[in-house]
């Protein structure tokens, strides 16, 4: 894709100090950041949230875009959003243990005698 930008486009504009600024930023705060904070709270988490919670992603980037950007929240984009809320809180269940019987060694009876499986 390189050889064709440079064909089509030219070559790129040099880079000034407030574009290398931007650029650090954008790498220290909105990657590095991000990953300590992410990371951070997967490791507080159950193995079970943790699969789930990528799922709200779609849903936070929608509340920023609503809220930074003035984009538009109409029903679809509600219905979007309970439908990942839900679909995450139906994960989240625990599933409640059976209880399981008791394992232990086998007792000799006077009906079974004393036997060894073979």
């Amino acid at each position: 894709m390189l050889p064709v930008a440079l064909i089509v486009e030219g070559a790129p504009p040099a880079v000034d100090l407030s574009a290398a600024l931007g650029y650090a930023r954008i790498a220290i705060v909105g990657t590095g950041l991000a990953y300590v904070c992410w990371f951070t709270g997967l490791r507080a988490m159950p193995a079970g949230a943790v699969s789930l919670i990528g799922l709200l992603n779609p849903v936070v980037g929608t509340a920023l875009g609503v809220a930074f950007a003035h984009e538009a929240f109409g029903p679809a984009q509600a219905l979007g959003v309970l439908l990942v809320i839900g679909g995450v809180v139906l994960g989240q269940r625990v599933a409640r243990p059976r209880k399981a019987a008791p394992v232990g060694p086998v007792q000799p009876t006077p009906e079974r005698g004393m036997t060894m499986a073979r």
